[in-house]
Parts: C-alpha cells; sequence; structure tokens
C-alpha cells in the first residue's frame, strides 16, 4: 500500500470499506453506527479514500438475466497479428462484451460477455473470428460473484511474507540448533565432495560410469 493509503486504512477505515462495498447505498448514519463513528466522520473518511483512489466509483449490481441476458461467457481471445489497438476498438464496439483482462500465458486477453442464448454467443465469436482465435466457456453458475475485499486479504499475504522470511533466515549457531531449509542437502553435497578427495587421495581418479 501507498502511505496515502495507510494514513487511511487503519482498523476503522477497513471496516467502513467493507460496509461500503457491501451496500453503498448505506446513510452515513447507519454506516456511522457499523463503525462506530459519528455521520461527519464518516463522511470525512470517506472523502479521504476518495481521494486516495481507494474508492474509485458508485455502480449499481445489475442482474443481466433479468434483462433477458441469461448466458454469461468467458472467451479467452489470442490474435497473433492484430495491434491490441485494433483488438480493444473491436472489443469495444462488442456491447455484450462487458469486460476485458490482458492477461499472461498462451491468450492474449480474457474476455467477459453476457448474450441472451447459444445463438447470440455464436454470432459474436463470429464477429472476434476475423481478429484472432478464441477458447470460449459457458458459465453454468458463480458460487462466489463479488467478495469485499477486506484486511483479512492482505494480512494472510504479510503472514506468508513472514514465514518466508522466517523459513529462509540463517541457522542459529551452537549444538542442537534446527538446521535451515537447504542446509541438509549442502551438508550432503560438502560430505560427498570429501569421500571423493579422500578416495583419490588412496586410490588416484575417480572414474565415473555412464
Amino acid at each position: 500500500m501507498t502511505n496515502d493509503s495507510e494514513t487511511v486504512l487503519d482498523k476503522t477505515g477497513w471496516a467502513l470499506l467493507g460496509a461500503l462495498q457491501e451496500d453503498a447505498r448505506s446513510s452515513y448514519a447507519e454506516l456511522g453506527r457499523r463503525v462506530g463513528l459519528t455521520a461527519p466522520a464518516v463522511a470525512d473518511r470517506i472523502r479521504r479514500l476518495e481521494v486516495a483512489g481507494i474508492i474509485m466509483g458508485y455502480h449499481a449490481a445489475v442482474n443481466p438475466t433479468k434483462l433477458g441476458l441469461g448466458l454469461t461467457a468467458i472467451i479467452r481471445f489470442f490474435s497473433p497479428r492484430e495491434s491490441y489497438a485494433r483488438i480493444y476498438a473491436v472489443i469495444e464496439a462488442c456491447p455484450e462484451i462487458i469486460e476485458c483482462h490482458r492477461v499472461t500465458g498462451d491468450d492474449c486477453m480474457t474476455l467477459r460477455a453476457v448474450v441472451s442464448s447459444v445463438e447470440h454467443l455464436q454470432e459474436l465469436i463470429t464477429r472476434l473470428a476475423p481478429y484472432g482465435t478464441s477458447n470460449t466457456s459457458i458459465v453454468l453458475s458463480s458460487p462466489l460473484h463479488h467478495r469485499v475485499i477486506g484486511l483479512a486479504a492482505l494480512m494472510r499475504e504479510k503472514g506468508r511474507i513472514a514465514e518466508d522470511a522466517e523459513a529462509g533466515s540463517p541457522p542459529e549457531s551452537g549444538p542442537g540448533a534446527p538446521a535451515a531449509p537447504g542446509a541438509p542437502a549442502a551438508r550432503g553435497q560438502k560430505k560427498g565432495r570429501e569421500l571423493i578427495a579422500g578416495h583419490r587421495a588412496h586410490s588416484g581418479p575417480v572414474r565415473l560410469r555412464n
């Protein structure tokens, strides 16, 4: 996190951010009751979250099925010849595509589209076909559709980093001290070199069999 984010995301800031993600239409008074602040303090906190770029906007969550677009598809798209600017222009011209992510791996990007039927999906894929190849999956269900981004995810990552740092620290000195990861392998390699050196001293060069 940046310094600006750290100044506004204390325990209360995280609680307020979670409450807003759950229901952004909550009043300042209701939010204040949830996080233990007055309504003016909540308003000031939200303003600071917006200025810091943490809150980027407020949107309505729409059910596409109720709009006649009951089929959701994930499209992996690859174009070996077209420029990204050209591909983006094509995607912009397809209103059914509601998300576009440029990704690593064999594909150029991953798209999410909502359509009314399999025939509608086929027509969309046909529109994309002149510009590259696609691999399409139809979404059957979405057990996890929208999860609140909270402190728990960040703390889990910090905990993992701390565990990795501890695992990679040098071993304690003295008898009985626990060995660091990789130490047994290193000692085994050293012992092997000592054995080979001793063998050479007594019986000449070591010959390895293919």
